[in-house]
């Protein structure tokens, strides 16, 4: 982190390797251009990183608080090759059946993708263009509460991007256990 960009900005690298399956949607070879992504995520500065050890520590008992949002992004990762499906904008992934949080000290119990625009996050990112007409789709994985899903599955992906676009500075689209949920004004 730095005083002009105050976080760490973790990313996969290796979800592109293998294009995603497209079999499932409606029209897929319209949409080719989908079939390659890496998923990134803003951490606040204060995170602790360095808790959360590399990659072979991601399980271990005394990381996990820290290491959560890294072993989130590795399980989205894999989770096309694995299911043999895709991941895109809009989608949302409960963690569990039912949902449970991630870690004991997140209330996040579920993730939605979003695309880095420049109003979604604290820095605005686009498409990798790799030639001959390909890119690379780059999401944001923003870590939501139970009443956020449910949200989401009720009103749409467009309208929970829009009640985490107000946060200021990007805050709706940062990892941090102390956000609040922009959808509890909906239980009302």
């Amino acid at each position: 982190p730095t005083e002009a960009e105050p976080y760490y900005v973790a990313y996969t690298m290796g979800m592109s390797a293998e294009p995603m399956t497209l079999d499932n949607m409606p029209h897929g070879k319209k949409f080719e251009w989908l079939r390659t992504a890496e998923l990134l995520m803003f951490l606040p500065g204060d995170w602790p990183v360095e808790q959360a050890g590399g990659p072979e520590h991601l399980n271990e008992p005394d990381r996990k608080a820290a290491a959560w949002p890294l072993r989130l992004l590795r399980m989205l990762a894999c989770m096309p090759r694995r299911q043999k499906t895709w991941l895109g904008a809009g989608h949302s992934i409960p963690n569990g059946e039912p949902a449970h949080p991630y870690a004991e000290n997140t209330p996040f119990a579920g993730a939605v993708l979003f695309l880095p625009g420049e109003k979604n996050g604290p820095k605005p990112l686009d498409a990798v263009k790799l030639g001959a007409g390909r890119r690379l789709m780059l999401y944001i994985v923003v870590p939501v509460h139970p009443e956020e899903m449910q949200f989401k599955l009720d009103h749409g992906a467009e309208a929970l991007e829009e009640k985490l676009r107000a946060l200021p500075g990007g805050a709706g689209f940062m990892v941090d256990d102390r956000r609040r949920s922009v959808a509890k004004s909906e239980e009302a």
